[in-house]
């Protein structure tokens, strides 16, 4: 199942953060794509992963100012946790895949990264950490 076939499961009910949600999932697919013809072409998956970190660097700039203008509750826990995922998607691309194994290594840390992320904190719900509107 690819990411944008799962899409509807992670929706925020904030229209702006779905559309940005949805372009990631949309290059996190390319990027699987990408992986798959890994060793005819590794720099075709180098190039994908750089272009994903520049959208889902820009969504948190993007939901950082959002979260502002909505009065979001945990703000800052928010931008914190972002920071983290900033630290760790430029490890990953640090990582310079030179095999399959490390391009799996790759596909499963972007899915904690990016998937888990909304999954834990974007998706507005009781039972998690996630930001809640306040008032």
């Amino acid at each position: 199942m690819t990411m944008l076939e799962r899409f509807e499961h992670y929706k925020t009910s904030v229209k702006e953060i779905d559309d940005d949600h949805y372009e990631l999932f949309e290059k996190l697919d390319e990027v699987h794509s990408h992986a798959k013809e890994f060793k005819r072409n590794p720099e075709l998956f180098r190039e994908s992963l750089k272009q994903l970190r520049n959208i889902l660097f820009d969504h948190f700039e993007h939901e950082e100012k959002v979260m502002l203008e909505k009065n979001y509750k945990h703000t800052n826990y928010h931008k914190m946790e972002h920071n983290e995922l900033r630290t760790r998607m430029s490890r990953i691309l640090d990582m310079n895949p030179s095999s399959l194994y490390y391009v799996t290594t790759i596909l499963d840390e972007l899915e904690v990264v990016i998937v888990k992320h909304i999954d834990d904190w974007d998706i507005p719900s009781e039972k998690n950490r996630g930001v809640t509107v306040a008032g």
